[in-house]
């Protein structure tokens, strides 16, 4: 989570829809095969499964059992050895443009019907509570971190269709980004690959976390970024795996900063990979929504910080016609995001704004205002096809944390039951 900021940048039209080059893409005419010509990566067969985290198992009490009507398709797990393709996890086949569907309809038939809630958890452990709470509420997806990724056998055998997003926190290296992008991409997946092969229940993988260019608007970090990120899309790919592509904090990124990323959502899309968000507000989830955002006019259906995303879809994707599928990979209140937001100052997670949402109305129970808030959210997620959903941070942290949800689950469980079958 990064502070939003509404400063103008310089603005670069012409680099919209120019492709980066020097990238190693899948190639267009074929979803089944990559040009491994710039594939450099050799993974060996040497790489350790290494446990991340602290080892952990869902309570006693709530032992997973597979389900009698589901049939599980394990996942493919990949060799290190050699370079080999899987199917990308089934969201729905790209549409072809019907003269009787109109460009808007024909972009959202991409995406599957989804019934129910979008919402969903950001897990870093659980609890007795929380999994119950899955066994409820059944979301379509879940975010797994660090030591929570020991839960992903376990939940592929009792929850098969709900898609499993994982990401591990110390994969980041800094000095990848003195590097050329080809060969930092290539490095990142050689280092992390170890990961996917100890977990290939996880469907899509998350890679840089929030990306921070020293130079925010800066054409030639975010081609780098760009270029990186097509390029271990594609890379992942070819081992057998999918990525999450962007990830970017809440309020980034700006509108120029998006047309510099395009190149890496059209590749991405090809070599099987999904688009990451994270969406923030405070002192509410709606603080902001109906403001513009620089270079963009404002629209009563949109906002600088959650449903930003509505800015990328409406006015570069779907003219563009990239139907890649969207997932907010982290979501909530946080009074860290900055922007002038009004409320209590240092305030950050949910926990901490009850006595304001009680001021301005919202009542006094803070576990039902904030569910309120989130439905409301949920309300906006369900009218966009492409939007998989969006994790609520954070679930089992290991100290007190504002943004603990534990003392949330019991309205939040209410809530997504009442959705289900909608």
């Amino acid at each position: 989570m990064r502070p939003a900021t509404r400063l103008g940048t310089q603005w670069l039209w012409a680099l919209a829809v120019v492709p980066l080059l020097a990238l190693g893409v899948c190639a267009a005419s074929s979803a089944a095969e990559v040009n491994t010509a710039r594939l450099s990566v050799e993974a060996t067969a040497t790489l350790g499964a290494a446990d991340v985290g602290a080892t952990a198992a869902w309570p006693d009490t709530a032992t997973p059992t597979a389900s009698a009507t589901a049939t599980l398709t394990p996942s493919p797990s990949a060799t290190s050895t050699a370079a080999r393709l899987s199917p990308t996890p089934t969201l729905s086949p790209t549409a072809t443009l019907s003269p009787t569907l109109s460009p808007e309809e024909a972009f959202d038939a991409n995406f599957p019907v989804r019934l129910g809630s979008k919402l969903s958890l950001h897990f870093v452990r659980g609890s007795n509570g929380s999994y119950q709470w899955l066994q409820r509420a059944r979301p379509a997806f879940v975010k797994l971190v660090d030591a929570a990724l020991a839960w992903s056998p376990d939940l592929r055998k009792e929850f098969p269709d709900m898609l499993q997003i994982g990401r591990v926190t110390d994969a980041e290296d800094p000095t990848l980004l003195n590097k050329n992008p080809i060969l930092a991409a290539d490095e990142y997946v050689s280092e992390t690959l170890h990961y996917y092969e100890q977990y290939p229940t996880i469907d899509y993988w998350e890679g840089w976390n929030e990306y921070n260019p020293a130079v925010w608007g800066s054409p030639q970090e975010w081609g780098w970024f760009a270029e990186f990120e097509a390029q271990r899309a594609c890379l992942m790919h070819a081992y057998g795996y999918h990525a999450v592509i962007g990830d970017f904090s809440t309020g980034r990124p700006e509108f120029n900063e998006m047309l510099l990323f395009v190149s890496a959502l059209r590749i991405g899309h090809q070599c099987g990979a999904i688009f990451g968000l994270h969406e923030y507000s405070a002192p509410t989830m709606q603080y902001g929504y109906g403001l513009g955002i620089p270079h963009r006019p404002d629209y009563p259906d949109r906002g600088m910080l959650t449903l930003r995303y509505r800015y990328w879809y409406e006015d570069i994707l779907k003219p563009l016609n990239i139907p890649i599928p969207l997932v907010i990979t982290e979501a909530g209140v946080d009074g860290g995001v900055g922007a002038g937001r009004p409320g209590p100052v240092g305030a950050l997670g949910w926990r901490q704004f009850g006595p304001y949402w009680s001021q301005i109305g919202l009542g006094n129970d803070a576990a039902q205002a904030y569910v309120n808030q989130l439905a409301w959210y949920d309300s906006e997620m369900r009218k966009d096809p492409y939007v998989i959903g969006a994790a609520i941070f954070n679930a089992g942290t290991y100290d007190n944390s504002p943004f603990e949800v534990e003392t949330l689950l019991p309205d939040l469980t209410a809530y997504m039951v009442s959705m289900q079958g909608k």
